[in-house]
């Protein structure tokens, strides 16, 4: 999703930058007040701490990745043009087993 203003404000960026992450993500937090849910987004860096409290999200459901589709190991070159074509709303997992 986009950069919110959230995100802008956590890392100290200006009022001109809060301004417009703000309005990138006006859709995105509209439709997640509708759903009840809220939406913030998430820098990940290369930190073992950072990713062992992402699978903590994850195994208790507190977030969920919305998945496209799924493609079967034989079938990656096709996955990659699917991810070529720009329209996926979502992950696009590649199965190995």
């Amino acid at each position: 999703g986009p950069l919110d203003a959230a995100f802008a404000r956590a890392r100290g960026l200006n009022f001109i930058l809060r301004l417009v992450f703000g309005l990138m993500s006006r859709k995105i937090m509209r439709l997640a007040k509708k759903r009840d849910v809220t939406y913030s987004f998430l820098f990940v860096r290369p930190d073992g701490a950072q990713l062992a409290e992402i699978g903590e999200l994850l195994k208790s459901e507190r977030i969920r990745p919305v998945i496209d589709k799924v493609f079967p190991f034989e079938q990656a070159k096709e996955a990659l043009e699917y991810l070529a074509q720009g329209r996926a709303k979502g992950k696009v997992v590649v199965k190995i087993k």
